[in-house]
């Protein structure tokens, strides 16, 4: 990989993670560990566990653990494994296509997907997991002496990150319920997709007055990012850009993976090791140009690398491996100082109507050493030049489904000119899916009316 890109793209670590090394070691203030170790129950924190204050970091590491599998994906439990948001929305797209023998797969990335698919119920869950995780932990935080921590804001903007990727992969109508640390259950209603960007806005908000109070930089910047993200989705253009413009451009905020107890990276897993997902490159007649197909010489672009690898698992499907994440331990950035320039770029773009987005553009290619970009002067142009950049410089970090939907809901293309058309990479015929259905378990919600809300 280009040396320049590599510094610029260079995962950071977090300090939680050094924590979460030391998890087994470490006595947690007023408990017994064994019982602790033994609960009945695994899913259940004890109130006697969060009762004591002194356990919050511990609680909060718990957070981080739920929202990296739900993004990234869980390989680390064969009865809990299942690809993340990142796979699934990349599926849908046209980042990654199906190159095993798993219906559940086939049915993501042909655009058909039923509210019983498997895949589907695993990462949602997880993902309703960390997100009611981080917002009762967060409530926990605000009641003790660690209140405006960083770590209370860190908790506060997974809350939002989870609301924002529910927003962007599900369809409308997803209803968030609430279950407190005694495990009582209080059914939540269904939200339209404005409604839950609005709630991931009110989670930055705090974040950003908790973050402020403590004068922690990164967790600053962290909902900055997410902030700007939002209004982007909100259609808000003209106020994304203050959002982020104190975010510097090397700002990474990672999550960890592959150090006990956090999971293996498991975008790295099933496309690089277990071979059930490929990375896709002109997929469909619509899909992006990531990289050249054939045997050697595929990548084209040093920000998606990517090499053949074969056949995926059971079938003659050609798969290709990413080179982002090169093991299990590999962490999985969330939020970056590039994704802040994009989003202010965006913001110049002005629906297609000024160029003023180019040189932004050029400026983050020219860091990585990548020739300027032409103004190719007219507005359908100019957006899909710009959606091409965004593409390469978030491959595959769940951004791609959301960009394709907005594509559609702001800057007025149909779906069939974004999303992957006419057959998939097996022979089945793409649908019409634009969107992750809310999984048929939803129904065990009294609130829920059992389909999407008719909203984009």
């Amino acid at each position: 990989m280009n040396p320049k890109l590599n510094a610029l793209w260079s995962w950071r670590v977090r300090a939680g993670q050094a924590m979460l090394a030391g998890f087994a070691a470490t006595a947690l203030s007023g408990c017994d560990v064994d019982s602790i170790v033994e609960l009945t129950n695994p899913d259940l924190i004890t109130p006697e566990v969060v009762a004591d204050t002194a356990n919050l970091p511990i609680v909060a590491n718990g957070v981080v653990f739920e929202f990296a599998r739900a993004y990234g994906g869980e390989a680390s439990n064969a009865s809990t494994a299942g690809p993340g948001l990142i796979h699934l929305g990349g599926l849908l797209a046209d980042e990654f296509w199906h190159a095993s023998t798993f219906s559940t797969l086939d049915e993501i990335d042909a655009r058909r997907i039923l509210d019983t698919n498997g895949e589907l119920l695993i990462a949602y869950r997880y993902m309703q997991r960390a997100r009611n995780l981080a917002e009762r932990t967060a409530a926990l935080f605000a009641e003790s002496p660690r209140a405006n921590s960083a770590q209370h804001a860190e908790m506060l903007s997974l809350a939002g990150f989870a609301y924002v990727l529910f927003a962007e992969n599900f369809c409308s109508g997803v209803p968030f319920s609430v279950t407190e640390f005694s495990g009582d259950i209080e059914f939540g209603e269904q939200l339209t997709t404005t409604q839950t960007l609005e709630r991931a806005l009110a989670h930055f908000d705090a974040a950003l007055a908790t973050a402020g109070s403590h004068q922690d930089a990164d967790m600053t910047n962290l909902a900055r990012v997410g902030r700007g993200r939002v209004l982007l989705n909100l259609g808000r253009f003209d106020e994304a850009p203050a959002a982020v413009a104190d975010v510097p451009n090397d700002f990474v905020y990672s999550l960890p993976f592959g150090l006990p107890p956090q999971p293996n990276n498991a975008v790295w897993y099933f496309t690089n090791s277990a071979s059930r997902i490929s990375a896709a490159t002109e997929e469909g007649q619509n899909g992006l140009r990531f990289f050249a197909r054939g045997d050697s010489d595929n990548t084209i672009d040093p920000r998606v690398p990517a090499d053949s690898s074969g056949d995926g698992l059971g079938t003659e499907t050609p798969l290709y491996s990413q080179g982002l994440y090169t093991g299990p331990d590999s962490p999985l950035p969330l939020a970056t100082g590039i994704e802040a320039r994009l989003i202010e770029a965006e913001a110049q773009l002005a629906g297609g109507s000024s160029g003023a987005y180019l040189g932004s553009l050029n400026d983050l290619r020219s860091s990585v050493g990548l020739a300027p970009l032409a103004d190719p002067g007219s507005p359908t142009e100019r957006v899909l030049q710009f959606y091409e950049e965004r593409a390469r410089w978030l491959w595959i970090t769940a951004h791609r489904l959301g960009d394709l939907r907005r594509m559609v809901r702001e800057y007025g293309f149909a779906p069939n000119e974004v999303f992957p058309i006419g057959n998939a990479i097996q022979g089945e015929t793409y649908g019409e899916d634009t969107s992750l259905p809310v999984p048929f378990d939803e129904r065990n919600n009294p609130n829920y009316s059992g389909a999407c809300l008719d909203e984009e």
